[in-house]
């Protein structure tokens, strides 16, 4: 059975009559369950690919939910569409990055992937691969599969729809990542290492000690970001020299990792939470409670795709703050000059005015569905720039406008 889901309002999150939170480089924000509310899918969802169309693989149902991951205005929500069945047990889901954008889906009871057309409404075709198929990552139009009970990696054509390669790697492997060309990268569960492989050779060049039973990884610029299940902790491999450079502490039995423009997610499914850090630094910035047992997650199209497998759901949370488009107003008398936007939770909002050098800044406060954020006291015989930003703790930059200009 297939179920489609539409979950463009989940883009813009939940209103909420909450203080302004103000982003801390040394005390990560902490969000609720209740942030961003949860929509049901099918039973024990593990692995989820979210893009334009995502597939959360249902690993209790033999099912994937075909997820409608349009934006607010930019498609009409569908509610419904006919079901969509796969192999027993699916467990991780990934997309073509070449020419073939079809996804692979892996069923672990069933020693099999099953082909899915990029919109997810047909299967094309499903490929015998190795013993309980688990992680899955593309590299092109190859898809590098982790056969978890037979301790190698199967090499899948999309186009085709074959196996064209078997690597042996370590005991139990779990997840996959690949830098989209040349390398990829495979965590042993049942080793406590990574195997690094070249896709051109077909060989392991590297094996690299990790924690714990690690699980998933996902990359971001040179860094591998490696979930060490039995740690409670996450190692940080530089790829350049294949070497542990960092170890970041998470919650625990973290599982699931992705990573967007600059930021890393982990989720910690014995905790119920997901961690968000700065890749680059390695510094929490955030703390994501789910509630349940986050276990998959994916990243794209500006949302954060949480998957819930014993609550059979799945979150949405903004990557990217909106930019705002305030309604903006002045008073002559106390030279200010105030901003009001629609409130979105977990947003940081800042006003600025600037002239030339010189920047003057200002308030923000929150009362129910709405930002009210006001600069006071300008000079006076100057012309201001007045600029409303908005940031979430895991962005890189704050998002803004410098429409308005004011002189008092």
């Amino acid at each position: 059975m297939k179920t489609r889901i539409t979950i463009a309002a989940l883009a813009s999150a939940a209103i909420a009559a909450t203080p302004l939170t103000a982003f801390a480089a040394t005390s990560p924000v902490t969000y609720q369950a209740t942030d961003w509310p949860a929509t049901a899918v099918g039973s024990a969802p593990k692995g989820v690919s979210a893009n334009i169309t995502g597939l959360v693989a249902n690993s209790g149902s033999g099912t994937v939910s075909v997820v409608s991951m349009c934006l607010p205005k930019s498609c009409a929500p569908s509610a419904t569409s006919t079901s969509l069945a796969v192999g027993t047990e699916p467990t991780d889901v990934a997309q073509g990055t070449g020419s073939n954008t079809s996804f692979i889906v892996t069923n672990a009871g069933s020693n099999s992937v099953s082909i899915i057309n990029s919109n997810g409404t047909s299967v094309l075709g499903t490929v015998g691969v190795g013993a309980a198929p688990s992680g899955v990552a593309t590299a092109g139009n190859t898809a590098i599969v982790a056969n978890n009970g037979s301790n190698s990696v199967s090499l899948v054509d999309l186009a085709s729809l074959s196996v064209t390669g078997t690597i042996p790697v370590g005991a139990a492997p779990w997840g996959v990542a690949t830098n989209g060309t040349s390398t990829a990268y495979v965590s042993n569960n049942g080793a406590n290492s990574v195997s690094v492989i070249n896709l051109a050779s077909r060989a392991v060049t590297a094996t690299i000690a990790v924690g714990g039973a690690p699980a998933q990884l996902a990359l971001s610029g040179t860094r591998l970001f490696v979930a060490n299940n039995a740690s409670g902790n996450v190692s940080v491999i530089d790829t350049t020299s294949n070497t542990v450079v960092d170890t970041l502490p998470v919650g625990t039995q973290p599982w699931g990792v992705t990573s967007y423009g600059g930021a890393v997610f982990v989720a910690n499914y014995g905790a119920g939470n997901v961690y968000a850090f700065d890749a680059a630094s390695g510094r929490q910035t955030a703390t994501i409670v789910t509630g349940g047992t986050p276990f998959g997650l994916s990243a794209g199209v500006n949302k954060l795709v949480i998957t819930d497998t014993s609550g059979g759901s799945m979150k949405a949370v903004p990557l990217v703050a909106p930019t705002p488009a305030p309604t903006w107003s002045s008073n002559t008398k106390k030279r200010s000059v105030t901003a009001v936007d629609p409130y979105m939770q977990g947003v940081t909002y800042a006003i600025t005015a600037t002239n030339g050098s010189t920047t003057k800044k200002g308030s923000c406060k929150i009362a129910t569905s709405k930002v009210t954020c006001t600069i006071s006291s300008l000079p006076k015989g100057k012309t201001w720039k007045l600029n409303l930003t908005t940031k979430l703790p895991w962005q890189a930059t704050a998002g803004g406008s410098q429409n308005k200009k004011y002189k008092f």
